[in-house]
């Protein structure tokens, strides 16, 4: 006889927990009741009980075939706890083996904040925390806290959740370095994860202490704004930029223009996707561009002016496109008017009903660049 067993998420922590054959929660997969028939139905009663308590988050059944009595490969995936190269600092502490933590000065190598910054960053890790202390008294739901958390870069994921930090253009001083590595041993297992997009992820974070790291990254003139969701994310760059010989300029300067006027953009907080920016001055597409949303190419007119090559659509995924070329030479000044022409367009046009078909790529697809084009200039004189 086939059966089902339960599986959830505790709120608290993101682990992975199993109902029991006593409808109890267990982190030991193999405790997990088969539960069929009537067994199944109060099962079911149950976990909506405990979601209703805030018990548990992100409940799903599993179906369970008497063919195969071993545990699915989802499920020894979900019993594995992963790596942990250096205990967290509480288990050192009750070791008597806490060495004494080095307070890096950060002194980032380009943008430095001002204090419209610092006040920012600040009240915006105020803000979440008051939203993470309702959801765990319950004022919130899962449904209402999710698209708060995910403003904030924080997921959950298969054992626990996740917080994405923006490192805007790749820029990282070696004082931000060891202070990440802090938060790695205080919050985390030890390491964190740096992304191909220039991000870095802790993947063993409890939600009551996500708080705590986002005031931890404000310390660093950093954070985990837009990080998530669908809205522009962080800004990237050719690796070398600022270095490398062969380029026109140092891009990361037109990537922290695009990051400041992108953050909190009021009309682009809620696209119909999540959408990436990447920006290149040199020869060589070091900052794949092709395979971005937008890829903005730093070029040179015969006169001497510094202007942008556009692209648009790329990406990969299940479906992989080589961004086309929407514009041959943008000025430099005009810029951001054009981004903001482009923007509104996706915005206006792009597919909300269907999250695989939701990517500017799809909607280039579908008109045609020749198409999309001309919508966008239409909408870039109305702005000028």
């Amino acid at each position: 006889m086939n059966g089902v067993k339960f599986t959830a998420n505790r709120i608290e922590t993101g682990l992975v927990v199993w109902l029991a054959g006593d409808l109890s929660w267990t982190e030991d997969a193999g405790m997990a009741c088969r539960f069929t028939g009537d067994h199944a139905m109060r099962a079911r009663n149950a976990v909506d009980g405990a979601e209703q308590r805030n018990e548990i988050i992100a409940a799903y059944e599993v179906a369970v075939d008497d063919a195969a009595p071993r545990p699915s490969a989802r499920e020894d995936i979900r019993e594995a706890r992963g790596p942990s190269i250096t205990p967290p600092a509480d288990r050192q502490a009750a070791a008597g083996s806490v060495p004494s933590p080095v307070c890096a000065t950060v002194s980032p190598v380009m943008y430095r904040y001002d204090a419209v910054d610092h006040e920012l960053v600040r009240r915006r890790a105020a803000q979440f925390r008051d939203q993470v202390e309702r959801r765990l008294s319950g004022a919130l739901t899962e449904e209402e806290f999710k698209p708060l958390r995910l403003q904030n870069g924080l997921y959950l994921q298969l054992h626990a959740y996740m917080l994405r930090g923006a490192i805007p253009y790749g820029v990282l001083s070696s004082g931000q370095m060891r202070r990440l590595a802090g938060i790695a041993r205080d919050f985390d297992r030890g390491f964190g994860h740096f992304t191909t997009r220039q991000n870095i992820q802790f993947n063993w974070i409890r939600l009551v202490e996500a708080p705590d790291i986002l005031d931890r990254l404000a310390d660093l003139e950093m954070h985990a704004i837009q990080t998530s969701g669908n809205c522009i994310r962080n800004v990237t760059s050719d690796p070398f930029a600022g270095a490398a010989p062969d380029e026109i300029e140092d891009a990361r300067i037109w990537c922290e223009i695009i990051r400041q006027w992108s953050t909190f953009h009021p009309e682009f907080a809620f696209l119909p996707r999540k959408f990436k920016i990447a920006v290149s001055a040199a020869a060589e597409d070091r900052a794949a561009t092709a395979f971005h949303d937008i890829g903005l190419r730093l070029v040179r007119s015969r006169s001497g002016e510094t202007g942008f090559r556009v692209l648009v659509g790329g990406g990969q995924g299940r479906t992989p496109r080589v961004a086309r070329k929407l514009a041959h030479f943008v000025p430099a000044s005009h810029l951001l008017s054009y981004l903001e022409a482009i923007m509104r367009v996706y915005n206006a046009a792009g597919r909300r009903d269907n999250i695989y078909k939701a990517r500017i790529k799809n909607l280039v697809d579908a008109m045609g660049i020749e198409e999309f084009a001309a919508v966008v200039n239409s909408e870039w004189v109305s702005i000028e």
